[in-house]
């Protein structure tokens, strides 16, 4: 397992799963975490298993964290694995509807739409 954390704002971390790697974004996600996002990146692509995103807990997201999303879609698609955005925050999907980039995920993430059980 790799975990990969940052300050109190937001954080990156990859979990290497016999069969799958998860990288779980939550809280504000920008430029600060770029050295956490490239590692994070590395470990997942690495492995040549499936990747899964899990946004559901992002707050905010900029440009560099948008940028990440899109890179660990279009360079695990290089090397032929499937990536797929398991769920995300209503920013996210924002973000990535926004910039046309929503398709770059294989199948639907969940929680696209604002839950109910949240404030």
């Amino acid at each position: 397992m790799s975990a990969l954390r940052s300050g109190a704002h937001g954080s990156i971390s990859a979990t290497c799963l016999a069969d799958v790697t998860v990288v779980r974004l939550s809280g504000e996600i920008d430029q600060g975490l770029r050295p956490q996002a490239s590692s994070a990146l590395a470990a997942s692509l690495r492995r040549h298993v499936p990747v899964v995103l899990d946004a559901e807990d992002v707050t905010f997201i900029d440009a560099s964290g948008l940028s990440f999303v899109i890179q660990c879609s279009r360079i695990g698609h290089e090397q032929g694995l499937s990536v797929r955005m398991a769920t995300c925050s209503p920013c996210v999907h924002d973000m990535l509807e926004m910039v046309g980039a929503d398709s770059l995920f294989d199948g639907e993430p969940d929680g696209a739409e604002p839950r109910s059980d949240r404030g």
